[in-house]
């Protein structure tokens, strides 16, 4: 499994903070995962709550998405672990 490549569905439950956007991307990039599109939701006037994230990646290898993800949940601003999704193409 660790070597399937395909495209990622990720959502990332975060606090509304600068950086957090910043801090996702390099770690992907660091994982050679490159984003193809991204939604952000703001959090409007309570900062407190979490918002999502989503990302589409281009093609990825499982493990790669693995690594990454380790690293990006351990991070102080991410409140639920992230979910992952496969997408068939």
């Amino acid at each position: 499994m660790e070597e399937i490549e395909t495209e990622y569905y990720l959502r990332f439950s975060v606090l509304d903070q600068v950086g957090v956007l910043a801090d996702i991307a390099k770690h992907l990039g660091q994982n050679n995962i490159s984003i193809r599109s991204m939604i952000q939701k703001s959090a409007g006037e309570d900062k407190d709550q979490p918002v999502s994230i989503v990302i589409i990646t281009h093609m990825a290898v499982e493990k790669d998405i693995r690594d990454a993800l380790k690293r990006i949940d351990a991070l102080p601003f991410i409140k639920r672990p992230t979910k992952i999704l496969r997408i068939d193409l």
